[in-house]
């Protein structure tokens, strides 16, 4: 339903609800898990749920347009056409597994992360999840306008920061303003290669289904989420510290930034209605440019230039006034120089 121009734009302000969703529930959960235990925290999460429940059931999802340029409409009773999954897709697919998995085997331990490696008390981790949270809607609203210009740059950019993020909390955790800071700038470059992934996984799949790319979309953020927990909680196990965590992490995101940098993607491919346009715009200027030789040699009849297409203007204009053979093979009979002031047709 959006416009072609503002397509990552309106997809980012569709995921800014994962966004809001760190800002207010992810804080929320920890206090109340911290104040009246993990049992109720679950209990709000259901009560939640039944109002987002009741929303549904009373509102309504607009329908996409009937039909879009060039596309064809499928005839009823036909089956439709079966989704080929491409090998870009699945290029930009692993570009998200390992670029999620990077983060989330960070922010999956961020608490332990915060009071034990950086030193914070168990309020202030409540305060810096608000502030990662907040990093994410900053950084999701900007990459959707990155992400109309050039997807492509929008996801070498985020990936680039939350590859340096990572690194750096691995490096200066018992900086507490730097861990803070470094916070929000991982929501913010996270949140920011959303919008721009979604779009390259819908511009690698056309003319192909991008409904069906979108669910692969969303599988691999999941993917990606439960391979960095694991990673994170691995390294946990074999009594690695929690900035070796952060620095898996880095590496996870840099895996996925070279990756990024090497899919096909990166070619601003024209959308498929470009070409056709060209070719019937190159058709229409080849027989416009015949009749132009016409009206340069107006005693000739319309029968001799069209004997003649290649004759230049000029050389039918001597023979007119002389009588003589034109430059090439065929010759103006005098009989027909006579009528040259006549117009075409009366001869």
């Amino acid at each position: 339903m959006a416009p072609a121009d503002r397509r990552a734009a309106w997809g980012a302000r569709i995921t800014l609800g994962i966004g809001l969703s760190s800002v207010v529930g992810v804080p929320a959960g920890t206090l109340i898990g911290d104040l009246l235990g993990w049992r109720a925290t679950f209990w709000a999460l259901a009560a939640l749920s039944l109002a987002a429940t009741l929303l549904l059931l009373r509102g309504t999802v607009p329908e996409p347009p009937p039909s879009t340029p060039g596309a064809r409409p499928t005839a009823p009773g036909t089956t439709r056409p079966r989704f080929r999954l491409p090998g870009p897709l699945l290029l930009v697919a692993l570009v998200i597994t390992l670029g999620t998995a990077g983060v989330f085997a960070l922010y999956t331990y961020a608490s332990p992360y915060l009071t034990q490696a950086a030193g914070f008390g168990p309020q202030a981790v409540t305060v810096l999840l608000l502030v990662y949270g907040a990093g994410g809607i900053v950084g999701n609203t900007v990459g959707g306008r990155a992400a109309d210009r050039s997807p492509y740059a929008a996801v070498l950019v985020t990936l680039g920061a939350a590859t340096a993020g990572l690194l750096l909390l691995a490096l200066l955790p018992g900086s507490r303003w730097a861990v803070a800071v470094l916070f929000c700038l991982l929501g913010a470059a996270y949140f920011g290669t959303i919008p721009a992934l979604n779009t390259q996984t819908v511009t690698t799949v056309r003319p192909s289904s991008p409904t069906m790319a979108l669910t692969i979309n969303n599988s691999a953020f999941c993917v990606g989420i439960a391979l960095g927990s694991w990673l994170g909680g691995l390294l946990l196990a074999h009594d690695r510290s929690l900035p070796s965590v952060a620095a898996a992490g880095a590496t996870l995101t840099a895996a996925a930034l070279l990756l990024a940098a090497a899919c096909p993607g990166r070619r601003n491919r024209p959308a498929p209605t470009t070409t056709p346009e060209l070719r019937s715009t190159d058709t229409t200027v080849t027989p416009a440019a015949r009749p132009t030789a016409t009206p340069a040699a107006p005693g000739l009849r319309r029968t001799d230039t069209t004997a003649a297409p290649g004759l230049r203007p000029i050389d039918t204009t001597a023979a007119a006034a002389t009588g003589s053979e034109t430059a090439g093979r065929v010759r103006v009979p005098k009989a027909d120089t006579a009528r040259a002031g006549e117009p075409p047709g009366t001869g």
